[in-house]
């Protein structure tokens, strides 16, 4: 059974637009890479912990269809923040002894946040961000068998489960130049989970008035247990994006 979670998001970017006055409305929306890895277990039902060991060109080689995009507005000292990522990964087994046919297996994931975010200090050099708001996930797994002489009808296994964490974190940002920017990001969930939080750093270059370019690395932890559904899942690797003001 395929047990690979997706491993994209966004880069939740805490410099605000070059040279935008504090009174004005900004936009900003960022599409992103997180070539991120897995490691963790996850479960279906009453069936047993699958191990999840992936790299990311584990993932890519059954990425069916992904998503993500980040999106932020700010004014003033106050802000909304959220970003979206989706990703289908399906894979099909070599054929099975006897008739049973491969095995068809798929996972979907989708994890949305939005959060408000205020600024708490600011200079010349800086500034540095408190955020509340909440996490959704969901995730779907299927296995299908062909119709055989052992099962005529075929084999259809499907679980899903989602949940929703509030969230509360800190993001900041140190300038070196008016070109070179250190940020960083926490966050811890409550509620939804037994237990869940991320943390990010990278490094922002600014192209020009409207357009930057950052990289870094990003780590998500997840742990979710219910009857039906159990998730625990560490994901993390570099990410590189793009964000837009206007």
């Amino acid at each position: 059974m395929l047990s690979l979670l997706p491993a994209f998001a966004w880069a939740q970017s805490s410099t605000d637009a070059p040279g935008a006055s504090s009174d004005q409305w900004q936009f900003r929306i960022a599409p992103n890479l997180w070539a991120a890895g897995l490691d963790g277990t996850s479960r279906v039902g009453g069936a047993s912990e699958t191990r999840v060991d992936a790299s990311f060109s584990d993932i890519t080689e059954v990425l069916d269809m992904g998503f993500m995009t980040a999106l932020e507005a700010r004014r003033g000292p106050w802000g909304i923040v959220g970003d979206v990522f989706y990703v289908n990964l399906g894979e099909k087994t070599q054929p099975l002894q006897n008739d049973l046919g491969r095995v068809d297996a798929s996972i979907k994931n989708t994890i949305f946040h939005l959060a408000v975010a205020y600024r708490v200090a600011e200079s010349a050099s800086g500034h540095v961000d408190v955020l509340g708001g909440a996490r959704y996930s969901e995730v779907e797994s299927e296995l299908k068998l062909p119709s055989s002489t052992t099962y005529p009808d075929g084999v259809r296994v499907k679980g899903s489960d989602d949940w929703v964490d509030a969230i509360v974190g800190l993001r900041g940002v140190h300038r070196f130049n008016d070109k070179w920017a250190a940020n960083g990001y926490v966050d811890v969930g409550l509620g939804g989970d037994d237990s869940s939080w991320q943390a990010m750093a990278g490094i922002e270059y600014v192209i020009s008035h409207t357009t930057q370019v950052e990289f870094g690395y990003r780590y998500l932890s997840q742990d979710y247990d219910s009857a039906k559904f159990a998730y625990e899942m560490d994901t993390a690797g570099p990410f590189l994006g793009m964000s837009f003001w206007f």
